[in-house]
């Protein structure tokens, strides 16, 4: 996303991606879109005549750190500009948001960002501190990606039921982490509460690389997480990989039930 108002009359059309869909074609593809959006509101210089930089809410080694690093690289190369990655962490992605909105709108400052950007909008409609749509302009979906329900390696659940059961048997003291309120992960352990009618506690950290290392630790039960980077972990079982958001069992998770197949019908909707 980048901060300059909607106008330049060029028309986008967003398809949904998976991480195997973040190729260097793919990658320049939204770039171009990008490019094209930059240039729109330049003020009578070519563009990029400066360094950009990538602002990220969210905390380094992260799944949106490590797709907006990859896009930063490519953008550099294709560019001929410097990219530089700035982490403003914090509040579920919202001090980085604030910090691109108070930016001068000339396309050099670019953010990336999860559902958060309209899911904290929404929580905080008393006090709304932007607008996704009148302060920001959309310019690519760079990845479309499903969620892994985890817990530490050694940890006394082997499924989702075992997880509810602990929660039934004692309410509020099985907990769940998550990049900050109101993201993907809260959100998917608090329906997982509501759905199972359970009472569990969220802790929020500054990123999904925090929370993960607190869940590995034991000091947070389970977590979902966006399903990038961790698959080697699983596989030497640091991380004890309990169900998949997705229609189907993955891939890189064959062994791993859906959540419809952990007995959520409709989870990953």
């Amino acid at each position: 996303m980048t901060h300059p108002k909607p106008g330049s009359g060029l028309e986008f059309k967003h398809r949904h991606a998976s991480i195997q869909d973040l190729t260097p074609s793919w990658v320049r593809r939204a770039l171009v879109l990008c490019i094209a959006l930059c240039a729109s509101v330049a003020l009578a210089q070519e563009f990029p005549a400066k360094p950009l930089r990538l602002v990220i809410g969210y905390a380094a080694g992260g799944p949106t750190d490590v797709i907006g690093r990859l896009l930063a690289q490519d953008m550099a190369a294709f560019l001929g500009q410097p990219v530089v990655v700035e982490n403003k962490t914090g509040a579920n992605g919202l001090i980085g948001t604030l910090e691109v909105k108070k930016s001068p709108p000339d396309g050099y400052s670019l953010l990336v960002t999860t559902l958060s950007h309209n899911v904290n909008a929404i929580l905080m409609a008393d006090k709304k501190p932007y607008d996704p749509l009148k302060d920001f302009t959309p310019v690519s979906l760079v990845a479309f990606l499903p969620m892994v329900m985890v817990t530490r390696g050694d940890a006394p659940f082997n499924s989702v039921q075992e997880v509810v059961a602990a929660a039934k048997a004692k309410p509020g003291e099985v907990s769940y982490a998550s990049a900050g309120n109101g993201g993907s992960a809260h959100l998917a352990g608090a329906l997982l509460a509501t759905l199972t009618k359970t009472k569990m506690t969220h802790v929020p950290f500054r990123g999904n690389a925090p929370a993960l290392t607190e869940v590995m630790a034991g000091r947070v039960s389970f977590m979902f997480y966006p399903m990038i980077g961790i698959a080697e972990q699983v596989r030497e079982r640091r991380l004890k990989a309990l169900a998949v958001t997705t229609e189907k069992r993955h891939p890189d998770y064959p062994g791993v039930p859906t959540t419809a197949e952990a007995g959520l019908a409709g989870f990953e909707e």
